[in-house]
């Protein structure tokens, strides 16, 4: 699947590139991102669809996922996804069950995100889809990984913790299966988060696990720790 920005009459998806809090991010500059999926994977049939949109959540209002279900509507919408002016990274799940994907839209792309009331800013869009002909796959997120601290290390209160882990999914750190941080994980594959200082002193066990922008979690890794 790629975003969709070939020129047709009337045109109205283009998009600028800039990079937030880490991510790489496309703003829509006529209130639609245009997106294609690749006709191998689905093309003009009867599917269900799940569209996993991380965002950056400014401004109020909300946008929409609009896809192709056919001759009857190519911009049906799902379930609208709320601005709430945070401006933080967040993630939204909606679906659909009667997309067609064949190519109807500006472009011949098979679904955009709109929002009628301004810009629309994303990082990613990850699309499940079921029905006749979809391959079987199964997705298998990257392991998280824990570079800092290592095994046998003495760490303060609030340490910090680093690692890598799928680029887009969200880490969660616990110690002895409390939480400790969260962290999104960058383009580059690295995250890092600092714990609230409620270590006590003595050994501890540090757990890190990931869910991929789907939702999809990879295995956990741990470190053994002594607080001083």
């Amino acid at each position: 699947m790629s975003e969709d920005e070939r020129p047709s009459g009337g045109f109205d998806g283009p998009t600028t590139a800039s990079v937030i809090d880490g991510l790489s991010a496309r703003t829509s500059t006529q209130s639609n991102i245009y997106f294609d999926i690749d006709d191998s994977v689905a093309h003009a049939g009867a599917y269900a669809a799940t569209f996993t949109v991380s965002y950056y959540d400014q401004g109020t209002g909300s946008f929409s996922v609009q896809y192709d279900n056919g001759g009857s509507d190519p911009y049906k919408s799902t379930a609208g996804i709320t601005l709430t002016g945070t401006n933080t990274w967040k993630t939204a799940t909606v679906s659909a069950t009667d997309a067609y994907f064949g190519g109807q839209q500006h472009s011949a792309a098979d679904f955009r995100l709109r929002n009628g009331g301004g810009q629309v800013t994303v990082h990613s869009v990850a699309v499940r889809i079921s029905g006749d002909g979809v391959p079987n796959v199964t997705d298998f997120a990257p392991p998280v990984a824990i570079t800092s601290p290592a095994t046998g290390d003495i760490v303060g209160a609030a340490p910090a913790v680093s690692g890598t882990a799928e680029p887009g999914a969200k880490v969660t750190v616990t110690s002895d299966g409390a939480p400790l941080c969260t962290a999104a994980v960058s383009d580059s594959g690295g995250w890092t988060c600092t714990g609230s200082g409620a270590l006590a002193a003595g050994p501890h066990t540090i757990e890190a696990t990931a869910d991929d922008p789907t939702g999809t979690p990879a295995l956990p890794a741990t470190v053994a720790v002594t607080t001083a």
